[in-house]
């Protein structure tokens, strides 16, 4: 996204500047000429309209390009955070956690095999 301001558009076209009002008006001084001192006036004031108007177009593009940056970096952030939690695992507990499971898988097997001991009988069947 651009966020600046070409020249023309800031301070007018080629022959049609702030820059040429501005010599108009010190000529205009220097004469002592009241109606074209107004003038001059009037045209820079349309000037500073614009050249406001430019400024606050580049301004607003670039609080969006921040505003974007920042979104972006908190979202960096969240899923960053999301990712160690998902990732990080707190070892010990991880691994009396799998022991217990362990014992219990074991007297589990330990009870089956006391509850269904096959006898000579069952055997030669």
């Amino acid at each position: 996204m651009r966020v600046d301001v070409d020249g023309p558009t800031a301070f007018g076209a080629a022959g049609d500047t702030v820059f040429d009002h501005l010599d108009a008006l010190a000529t205009a001084l220097r004469g002592g000429d009241g109606p074209g001192i107004s003038a001059a006036i009037d045209v820079l004031e349309t000037d500073r309209e614009t050249m406001t108007t430019a400024r606050a177009d580049a301004g607003t593009r670039t609080a969006r390009l921040e505003q974007a940056a920042t979104a972006a970096g908190d979202a960096e952030l969240t899923l960053t955070t999301r990712l160690a939690e998902i990732e990080n695992t707190d070892l010990p507990k991880a691994m009396v956690d799998l022991k217990m499971q362990e014992v219990a898988y074991q007297s589990a097997l330990a009870a089956t095999a006391r509850v269904m001991q096959p006898s000579l009988l069952d055997f030669l069947r």
